[in-house]
């Protein structure tokens, strides 16, 4: 019997978007969500113990990225640059 008798149009398509979906997740090809100011403030704040004092959009390396300045309780000042996309942490770029 063919599949256009056994799944109406709409189930049709539901179908192939959920495959679509599943495939691209498996390959990697997916795009994650990148992260809010304050889940990336988060991240620093638990990783790194301290207040934060200024969140900025950035970019390195053509990577979309967060510099966070933190005040850690020993009252040193520090600056991370983290991943957008996973938070994960970002080697600050020389000037030349």
């Amino acid at each position: 019997m063919p599949t256009h008798r056994l799944f109406p149009s709409r189930l049709r398509r539901s179908l192939s978007a959920v495959c679509l979906g599943l495939v691209l997740s498996l390959t990697g090809e997916a795009q994650a969500a990148p992260l809010s100011l304050a889940q990336a403030a988060e991240i620093v704040q638990t990783r790194h113990r301290g207040q934060v004092l200024d969140i900025q959009p950035a970019r390195s390396d053509g990577k979309d990225a967060f510099r966070i300045k933190l005040l850690q309780p020993s009252g040193v000042v520090r600056l991370y640059l983290i991943d957008a996309k996973d938070g994960s942490p970002l080697p600050f770029e020389r000037k030349k």
